[in-house]
């Protein structure tokens, strides 16, 4: 499985200051049933979260996930920036996996 992050990612995450301890946090929609009720979430510095059981190399460096999540996931993903909706995006060969995806800075909720 490969998850590469574009140019324009890549500079959005060092602005906001996630460069480091990424990981890629899947949450759960309720109520919600089948493959579509899963949203993926940037994470920079979650190192207390003891569920992430696999990391992925990425082009950005080391990104932590869950085994379980990675099943939503395609062969080749990409994570962009949109500039115009202000948001990350992911997606594969399939097309948008998440058009819409949420980034969190761990260190500032402590």
């Amino acid at each position: 499985m490969k998850l590469t992050f574009t140019e324009n990612a890549t500079q959005r995450l060092e602005k906001l200051g996630m460069t480091e301890e990424l990981s890629l946090y899947m949450s759960t929609i309720y109520g919600c049933g089948g493959p579509d009720s899963s949203m993926f979430t940037i994470r920079a510095y979650d190192e207390g979260n003891p569920n992430y059981d696999t990391v992925l190399d990425t082009n950005f460096g080391a990104v932590k996930a869950t085994k379980d999540s990675l099943q939503q996931l395609d062969e080749d993903n990409i994570i962009d920036f949109n500039d115009s909706s202000f948001s990350f995006v992911l997606k594969s060969n399939r097309g948008l996996l998440n058009p819409n995806m949420n980034y969190e800075n761990m260190k500032l909720k402590n």
